[in-house]
């Protein structure tokens, strides 16, 4: 039944009308159901509803830890991102999509360090990233003033 609905509005490509439905109609329904969460979470993302989306993902779901970190980066919450990409790397789970997001989080903070660098001068006792040659998101220093 869920599917019947699902699939009547998603040609249109609306998602913050589909978002709209599955909350007032399809989760009122069956308020637990795995596979209509997992929809919302991916409307949220699609929405730019990132608060929203680290919202319903709480803080105990395992299985959606690279959504928790996409939405924390692109909340500008780097180092929860940073966080969270390590633990995807200790259990092994590296996938492109991992990989990608890492990569945009060391090309952000190279960028952020180049207009420090630029703008007050050379940094040299504080930095964002220990070792330039080898940037991984486990060797990164936290910018303090």
């Amino acid at each position: 039944m869920r599917q019947r609905y699902v699939s009547l509005y998603l040609p249109a490509v609306d998602f913050a009308n589909l978002l709209f439905f599955l909350s007032l109609k399809v989760l009122r329904l069956v308020p637990d159901d795995k596979d209509a969460k997992q929809t919302k979470l991916f409307l949220l993302l699609q929405t730019e509803r990132y608060n929203d989306a680290l919202a319903l993902l709480g803080t105990s779901n395992e299985s959606s830890v690279f959504e928790r970190a996409y939405s924390s980066y692109r909340l500008q919450h780097l180092d929860e991102a940073a966080r969270l990409l390590d633990e995807i790397k200790q259990r092994q789970e590296q996938n492109r999509g991992s990989l990608h997001l890492e990569a945009q989080l060391v090309r952000w903070m190279r960028t952020w360090m180049h207009f420090l660098s630029s703008s007050f001068g050379r940094i040299t006792d504080k930095a964002i990233i220990r070792s330039p040659s080898t940037c991984t998101t486990s060797s990164w220093i936290p910018l303090t003033w």
